[in-house]
């Protein structure tokens, strides 16, 4: 069974008091303690990991956060300003690209910061985002990459993501005439990539519109589960907004949660989402019912699984060959149906790299797996 102190070894870094604290509070869950305070001073003072630093807009709007700076200072109208005006230029980004997607007839599925911010939040500043997320149903995907290569977006990382290949399930791509990048989504969860994963996301999602384009969004409960399988998710930048965008969806929507543990169930993700519930609920204070948890927590899990979460949750920074062959073996059983075998392992790897012909697997691999990014 997984309860929150599995966090660290199923993918999530427990955030420590201070932090915890101030989420709390960002939240208006229970006043800040005086370790948070001296947090989101530093964190005005651009002194805090960047994940810190991207809550101030949301903190931004509490009367609490005045405690936090100094006497005359001008950081929190600043942290205001800066972040209406953000929004506003990347609202303009998203507006652009989802118009130009809607007018081919095809309805991308927007996730993520935009949706979140514009869905949870009084406020859009509140919830700053620095890329747009969007999944696109499998006919169209041809159709949307043609279209935004012709409009200049280029590859981040072309040598580690072949944009053709469906064995990586984004690909990130980026215009040197914008601050801002475009995740093109193949499957909505970078953890659940195979075929077939998203028909429930895709049956469920909404309409949502983006300035006078059409677009959908993933319902409530998809939305909680896919910020909770995120946050599981290791990152340079510390990974808790993830927790403030599920005390939004919890607080100003209404989740449901017999799809959220069948949705769960279906990915094979039970333990990790357990967890994360159970953080949310037994240490920030969200209202997640104990059932949910109990329930996601009994389920049982495949060895095979549960070591793919626990392996993910070092971002596989080993440069071993060996461990990153494991973690490949583990996401490519994730990523196909039926029967797994090193035939169709080598197959899968092959499309996965775009290897053509005969060349070798083995010097592809040595070529690639060490200056691979598991990290994000």
């Amino acid at each position: 069974m997984a309860s929150y102190r599995d966090l660290a070894s199923l993918g999530l870094p427990q955030p420590d008091l201070a932090t915890r604290d101030l989420l709390r509070a960002v939240l208006e869950i229970a006043p800040p303690s005086e370790a948070a305070l001296a947090l989101a001073g530093r964190a005005l003072a651009g002194q805090a990991n960047r994940g810190i630093e991207r809550l101030l807009p949301f903190a931004a709007r509490s009367a609490w956060l005045a405690a936090a700076d100094p006497p005359g200072s001008r950081r929190i109208a600043a942290v205001r300003r800066r972040a209406a005006m953000d929004m506003l230029a990347y609202q303009h980004f998203v507006q652009r690209v989802i118009g130009q997607i809607s007018a081919r007839g095809i309805a991308p599925l927007v996730t993520k910061g935009y949706a979140l911010a514009r869905l949870y939040y009084d406020d859009p500043a509140h919830r700053p985002a620095g890329d747009l997320d969007i999944a696109i149903r499998p006919g169209d995907w041809s159709a949307v990459l043609a279209l935004l290569e012709a409009e200049g977006f280029r590859a981040i990382q072309p040598q580690i993501a072949s944009a053709h290949s469906p064995a990586f399930h984004a690909h990130g791509m980026s215009r040197d005439s914008d601050p801002y990048e475009i995740d093109l989504h193949r499957s909505i969860v970078a953890a659940t990539p195979w075929p077939g994963a998203d028909d429930g996301f895709w049956a469920r999602a909404r309409p949502f519109a983006v300035g006078k384009a059409s677009a959908l969004t993933l319902s409530d409960a998809d939305h909680l589960l896919h910020a909770c399988l995120h946050g599981c998710m290791p990152n340079d930048v510390l990974p808790i907004r993830w927790i403030v965008d599920a005390g939004r969806i919890v607080a100003h929507g209404t989740p449901d949660w017999t799809v959220l543990i069948g949705e769960a169930r279906r990915r094979r993700a039970a333990w990790p989402v357990a967890a994360c519930l159970g953080y949310l609920r037994d240490e920030i204070g969200i209202a997640v019912p104990e059932d949910a948890i109990r329930q996601l927590a009994d389920e049982p899990m495949e060895a095979a699984d549960e070591a793919y979460f626990r392996i993910r949750a070092t971002g596989l920074t080993s440069t071993a060959l060996r461990d990153r062959l494991r973690f490949l073996w583990l996401l490519y059983r994730r990523s196909v149906t039926g029967r797994h075998g090193a035939v169709g392992f080598l197959r899968w790897l092959r499309t996965r790299w775009g290897i053509a012909g005969d060349r070798s697997m083995i010097a592809e691999a040595v070529r690639r797996l060490p200056r691979a990014h598991w990290r994000r």
